[in-house]
């Protein structure tokens, strides 16, 4: 399996691309960097999170981002939580470290 694949989660039972969703956040003013994971809700469901960086001198609303994801977004890809980061996690090589981000978001989001 690829590393493509291996960062794929599933949503409403379909696979979701993590890329994809990244892509509409990043059209987004307030968004300078993201990287979308899947934590586990209570349910034992995987949820789009977006871990969010944002762009010099903005501020993030979370709503307003999801909001902006669903008209661009089938509503099983939209983000259901909104992580606020400083700086993403990167390798030496400046590659977005999408392990170290779930965690990260299952922390603030109080999950495991």
């Amino acid at each position: 399996m690829t590393r493509e694949l291996d960062d794929m989660s599933k949503g409403g039972g379909i696979w979701v691309s993590p890329m994809e969703v990244e892509a509409r956040l990043l059209q987004h003013e307030s968004v300078g960097e993201c990287a979308v994971v899947a934590y586990i809700d209570g349910d034992g469901l995987e949820k789009p999170v977006a871990c969010v960086v944002p762009a010099a001198g903005r501020v993030v609303d979370a709503r307003e981002l999801i909001a902006f994801c669903r008209d661009g977004l089938a509503s099983f890809k939209q983000p259901r939580e909104v992580v606020v980061l400083e700086e993403p996690p990167k390798t030496a090589t400046g590659k977005i470290q999408r392990g170290v981000a779930r965690r990260l978001a299952a922390d603030r989001l109080g999950k495991d």
